[in-house]
């Protein structure tokens, strides 16, 4: 039976191809659960920088009272981050090559997260 650790690495690992080329699984103080990094990046790097972004993120919406963040996308040239909370203590964050595709994007990130939820639980 695989470990926790590994389960996740698969999880992350799956997610990985057409539409998406990093993701990457972090605490909200932005420690790396499990990650499947940018090639060149060190994975706390990019855990770090994800939990940053989505606590930025979480800090306007409770400032502006629009309730609980569900989903942060910053799109870019040639693609975008996509983080979503996955429990109270982790988030999923990828990065997708392209800015279409949101809804097969977004399917496979919720697949996912219901994985990762089951698998830390």
């Amino acid at each position: 039976m695989p470990t926790i650790k590994e389960s996740l690495k698969q999880i992350l690992g799956d997610l990985r191809g057409e539409d998406i080329e990093a993701s990457t699984i972090t605490t909200h103080n932005g420690l790396a659960i499990a990650s499947d990094p940018p090639a060149g990046m060190p994975r706390e790097t990019f855990a770090a920088m994800m939990a940053t972004m989505h606590k930025a993120a979480e800090t306007a919406t409770v400032e502006l009272k629009k309730g609980a963040t569900e989903r942060i996308i910053a799109e870019f040239n040639d693609g975008s981050i996509i983080i979503t909370p996955i429990e109270p203590k982790a988030l999923l964050a990828v990065i997708a090559k392209s800015k279409e595709n949101y809804d097969l994007i977004f399917d496979k990130i919720d697949a996912a997260a219901e994985k990762i939820k089951k698998v830390l639980t």
